[in-house]
């Protein structure tokens, strides 16, 4: 009785799952930049203000906002690429993973090319080693697609948290002030 042909597994539905937590990432990350966008245009304007008010007032530049604006920028930008440094031990771990892989399908698929003694035993064996093959890659892209877009959020993430505190501290600032004359 003949063998019933076993068809070849297709690696996309095992890449389902992590593209589809590859692309929440990336819609939080889009998400996180929005707002970014909005607290930094936010912050921009009440700053532009009282620059304009101090180029009437000198005595308005020793205002600690003036030098404020420098070091809160420094400082998320130093925290963004400690997290984005972090985070590429990923990459690294999934370029490990795939050359792994690739490497021990190339020498199951040498050993097993060796030992058939048929045409059809070799076309199995180099189907089997594309089969493998091409898995690993697909898992290695959604693995750095999802790894690509943590590392957006992690880079973005203090960058966004200092744009909305300054914009939230200058609105309150802003209103007190207001209130006041």
């Amino acid at each position: 009785m003949p063998r019933a042909k076993r068809l070849p597994t297709a690696p996309l539905p095992q890449a389902l799952p992590k593209l589809a937590r590859a692309g929440a990432e990336l819609t939080r990350t889009a998400a996180q930049a929005g707002e970014m966008s909005v607290a930094a245009g936010t912050t921009i304007a009440y700053r532009l203000a009282m620059m304009a008010e101090a180029a009437a007032n000198p005595l308005a530049w020793t205002d600690p906002e003036f030098t404020l604006m420098g070091r809160e920028k420094l400082e998320a930008v130093a925290e963004a690429g400690v997290a984005v440094w972090g985070g590429l031990g990923a990459f690294q771990e999934g370029w490990f993973r795939w050359s792994t892989k690739q490497a021990q399908a190339a020498g199951e698929a040498m050993a097993a090319l060796a030992m058939m003694p048929t045409p059809v035993g070799l076309a199995e064996a180099q189907r089997r080693f594309a089969e493998r093959s091409l898995a690993g890659a697909c898992s290695a892209a959604t693995g750095f697609a999802l790894a690509a877009s943590r590392l957006g959020g992690l880079g973005l993430a203090p960058i966004h948290r200092a744009a909305s505190d300054n914009a939230r501290r200058l609105a309150r600032e802003r209103q007190a002030l207001m209130r006041r004359g």
